[in-house]
């Protein structure tokens, strides 16, 4: 696979720091594991915090969108947007007070040669 490995460190903190804003109990946890399927690299982020609202989540990758006090509401649009230049998807799932589980989806490409 190939990605810009900034812009991927970008989606990495935009991702990881969403995870430890919303870690709200005791035992605070964020867990990130890689799966290799035939063609591609699934990447998952998983925290142990309140989780997402159904009503929202499907607006999580909307510019200015946030639920937040303070933010812009753009670190998750600029991350969708970083991935999908580097020919990757992501897509979430929610438990509310469960946590969070963002998977990423990075497409086997063939170097030039």
């Amino acid at each position: 696979m190939f990605i810009d490995k900034n812009q991927f460190r970008q989606v990495l903190i935009n991702i990881v720091l969403n995870a430890v804003e919303c870690l709200d109990k005791q035992d605070k946890r964020i867990i990130i594991w890689s799966k290799v399927k035939s063609n591609s690299v699934l990447l998952y982020i998983r925290d142990n915090g309140c989780g997402i609202q159904e009503e929202t989540i499907n607006k999580i990758f909307d510019p200015f969108f946030t639920t937040k006090d303070t933010g812009t509401g753009l670190g998750l649009f600029i991350s969708y947007q970083l991935l999908s230049e580097n020919n990757a998807t992501i897509e979430v799932q929610s438990d509310i007070d469960q946590g969070t589980t963002f998977i990423i989806e990075f497409c086997h490409m063939e170097a030039d040669n």
